[in-house]
């Protein structure tokens, strides 16, 4: 895999380098004289262990902020596991059609509760666990 480094300001490509691995990331850019890396504010990155590392070797005074697709994409994630132990939870309880709601509206549950209606919320099919209610209030 490649790392990618862009400018934060313009969007613009700086450079692909063929490699993510700490060790090789750590000497191309001990290339740049610590007063430059210096000057870096901000690394993006998509979680990858070796830009925390990294971060802190070779840019000091930069600050990692993690980018918005993997944070959307670990809520989704994180969501969905809930979800499933709620389900199994209510079919343990002999609420199987309770579970079902969950197991059908789930692409419902994970959308903007600004964007949808509360009388589509108070439909009967939505009427949900109690707890995955607390998303809508």
């Amino acid at each position: 895999m490649s790392f990618i480094c862009a400018d934060g300001k313009t969007g613009e490509l700086v450079y692909i380098l063929p490699s993510r691995k700490l060790n090789k990331l750590t000497v191309y850019f001990n290339r740049t004289p610590l007063e430059e890396r210096q000057k870096v504010k901000f690394l993006v990155t998509d979680m990858n262990a070796a830009c925390f590392q990294l971060t802190k070797k070779v840019f000091p005074s930069a600050n990692i902020i993690i980018d918005r697709f993997h944070v959307i994409k670990h809520l989704n994630t994180a969501f969905n596991e809930f979800r499933v132990r709620e389900m199994k939870v209510l079919i343990r309880q002999k609420k199987k059609s309770e579970a079902n709601k969950l197991k059908s509206n789930w692409k419902f549950l994970l959308k903007n509760q600004r964007i949808i209606s509360t009388p589509f919320l108070s439909h009967s099919s939505l009427r949900i666990s109690p707890i995955l209610c607390l998303y809508f209030p």
